[in-house]
């Protein structure tokens, strides 16, 4: 006992030496002659203590050490910069081993200071032990992995067992926990799971279960055809999105024809994006043979018309459509004949040819047996039959107008423009560029039937040699397998500033500007005959107004006259040949767009001036819809800005507002879209042509790849 109380006497008082001198600067720092031993055992050799004792003394020694290591220390950090050891000079000399750790750390010596000053290893190891080490074992995971497993196979400290049918599996919780976003809120929560010691878990194959927890143990996991779908589904319920992803990108690599549409609708409900683009792009582009497989006929009826009611199939008939929905009708006739109507009403007999419907009317007895179908049948046929009332059909409600994908036609938007157009990029599948004739001033269009576009207006005088020629009004006829306008018979007046209507079949102009003053009479072209002729002249006459054709009647809006601007409404019936009297705006107004839209009459924006006096105040930004069911007038949502002479169009069941006149030098060309009633119109120029107005709009079917 005296000797070790020696012992730690004589070390104690070589660190209060070296601390004193330390702390003095004219002191030449003193170095250890041998560093310390923190081998306490060793240091007492034979002599040592034993048990507890040995551990106490120990320990106490350690304590007074660390004490003025410290002291020393923080007395060097204050007067010179620190010097970081060689790792290995952290071991004792005596020890011939390899150390097992690997400890690094920086050192502030340069690598030149280290050559010039070779002596400086031999200083205590306190001068250049790191403030920092860090130990990192790269086996340390797998092995504890391999740990785990081996646990697991030989069941030991097992602490929950998983119930999956009529198999059970025992496993950890904490692997569980740690693996699975499910499992760790089972656990940890409080939760009635967390409390007991087994656990039933629905909704998932057993196979697809131990899989899983084999996964979880393991990090591996085998994916088959057989099992891929039992996977993906307790995956996405466990919340283990490697493994959902992987079952995805297998399924990815095996879609097929035979089986696109359940991948589809499996991918859809379990949020798989790209499985989900790859199997519908696949039905769509492929809808033709898709719909012969056994696959579509096993569908469910809302996943039929989810199918059927995309726009995005990819088919040159319609026919193929309605055979399509047929043929599983008649797959399972006595549980699917009460959903027929349901279905066709999704078949786009719109797009049908009228021969087509009326052989089906005739010939298959599903239809002809049951009258709601046949009423289905014959809207159709009066869409067909009606094609310039087809905008004021309430059957359209309920009629999808849209083309397919693979059909070579499609509705568009016709911008006529009296600028030059190239023949190279004037489109794309929503609108097509024309150039007009010449005509001098205000020319109107309209669409006659589906595709049949006519312009009118002032032409220009030409002169001969002879005697000047003053020609009427000229009509053109748009070609559009030629490309060019086609003269047609000119109009008895030349006019400007006069509106232009299709109704039943034939092109009606009323009022205007002509050589003598405003107008009020009234021409009627016939495309038949090519011939103009008049009929009953407006009650007075008009400019600047706006027209249109709703219910088999022309409406007469607005306009101006003898300098004033007119709230009234003329009605005519082209029956009696009578103009009537309707109610009247809520304000009066000229220059304004005006469509049909939802069996509605709206009228847009306007002047409350005479054309001649355009300011900018002076522009209406207020809409007005007429009913004229009621008879009635209200007031619509507002434009952004007030504009006159704008062009209103109805399209894909969205009513746009495009170019017009703001009544500055230079109005610039803006094209809004209106959302809903309750939101108003939003800016929509991403996917229409960047050109000045004034222009005019009409809705007409076109050849997609035509330009």
């Amino acid at each position: 006992m005296h000797k070790r109380r020696s012992q730690v006497e004589r070390d104690r008082a070589e660190l209060q030496e070296l601390l004193a001198a330390s702390q003095s600067p004219k002191l030449k720092r003193k170095s250890l002659t041998k560093p310390l031993n923190y081998n306490f055992m060793q240091d007492y050799g034979d002599d040592e203590p034993s048990g507890a004792n040995a551990y106490t003394l120990w320990g106490a020694r350690q304590a007074d050490l660390s004490r003025s290591e410290r002291d020393l220390r923080d007395s060097r950090e204050l007067r010179e910069p620190r010097e970081r050891p060689l790792a290995s000079s952290f071991f004792s000399d005596k020890s011939d081993s390899t150390p097992s750790v690997v400890i690094t750390g920086s050192s502030s010596l340069s690598k030149s200071k280290t050559k010039a000053n070779p002596k400086k290893s031999t200083e205590s190891v306190y001068d250049f032990f790191p403030d920092v080490h860090k130990f990192k074992d790269v086996q340390h995971l797998p092995t504890m992995l391999e740990g785990l497993k081996a646990l697991y196979e030989d069941q030991l400290l097992v602490d929950v067992t998983i119930l999956v049918d009529s198999d059970e599996f025992p496993c950890h919780r904490l692997v569980l926990a740690a693996c699975s976003p499910y499992f760790q809120a089972m656990f940890t929560r409080d939760l009635k799971e967390s409390r007991k010691d087994r656990i039933r878990i629905n909704g998932v194959e057993s196979e697809a279960m131990r899989l899983i927890i084999q996964y979880a143990y393991t990090s591996e996991i085998e994916i088959n055809v057989d099992n891929v779908q039992g996977l993906m589904l307790a995956s996405n319920m466990f919340q283990l999105l490697g493994i959902r992803d992987a079952c995805a990108a297998y399924m990815e690599r095996h879609v097929t024809l035979g089986n696109c549409i359940n991948i589809y609708f499996f991918a859809s409900a379990h949020e798989c994006g790209n499985l989900q683009d790859l199997a519908r792009e696949l039905i769509y582009d492929k809808f033709a043979d898709v719909c012969k497989e056994e696959e579509f006929y096993t569908l469910g009826k809302e996943k039929l018309i989810d199918l059927i009611s995309r726009d995005e199939i990819n088919v040159e008939r319609e026919e193929t459509v309605y055979e399509a929905v047929m043929t599983w009708v008649k797959r399972d006739m006595d549980n699917r004949k009460d959903d027929l109507l349901e279905v066709l009403k999704h078949v786009r007999f719109a797009l049908l040819s009228p021969y087509f419907i009326h052989d089906c009317m005739e010939r298959e007895r599903l239809i002809y047996s049951s009258k709601t179908c046949q009423q289905l049948f014959e809207e159709a046929l009066q869409y067909h039959l009606l094609k310039d009332r087809r905008p004021n059909l309430k059957l359209l409600a309920n009629m999808n107008v849209n083309t397919r994908r693979g059909m070579p036609f499609k509705d568009m938007v016709i911008f006529l423009t009296r600028n030059e157009v190239s023949d190279i990029s004037v489109g794309n599948d929503n609108y097509r560029l024309r150039t007009l004739p010449d005509l001098s001033e205000h020319p109107e269009c309209v669409v006659m039937g589906e595709n049949q576009i006519y312009t009118a207006g002032k032409q220009h005088i030409e002169f001969s040699t002879r005697r000047m020629h003053r020609r009427g009004g000229g009509l053109y006829q748009y070609d559009l397998f030629e490309k060019k306008w086609l003269s047609r018979a000119p109009m008895s007046f030349t006019r400007t500033h006069f509106r232009m209507a299709v109704l039943d079949g034939q092109i009606y102009v009323v009022g205007g500007v002509g050589p003598d003053g405003v107008l009020a009479s009234v021409e009627v072209y016939s495309p038949q005959t090519n011939a103009w002729r008049m009929i009953s002249p407006l009650p007075h006459a008009v400019k600047a107004h706006c027209m249109t054709a709703f219910g088999g009647q022309l409406y007469v809006i607005g306009g101006e006259c003898e300098d004033t601007v007119l709230d009234s409404v003329l009605c005519y019936n082209p029956r009696t040949d009578i103009w009537s009297n309707s109610a009247n705006l809520i304000l009066p107004r000229c220059s304004a767009g005006i469509a049909v839209h939802n069996h509605e009459i709206w009228v847009v924006g306007g002047t409350v001036t005479l054309i001649s006096d355009k300011h900018p105040e002076n522009m209406l930004k207020s809409v007005e819809i007429y009913c004229p069911a009621k008879n009635e007038w209200r007031f619509g949502p507002e434009l952004p800005e007030g504009r006159c002479n704008c062009q209103i169009v109805s399209y894909n069941n969205d009513i746009f507002c495009m170019g017009g006149d703001t009544g500055d030098e230079e109005s610039e060309n803006k094209i809004w879209k209106l959302e809903s009633e309750s939101t108003g119109w939003v800016d929509d120029k991403s996917s229409w042509p960047n050109i000045s107005p004034p222009y005019s709009c009409v809705i007409a079917r076109m050849i997609r790849d035509s330009q």
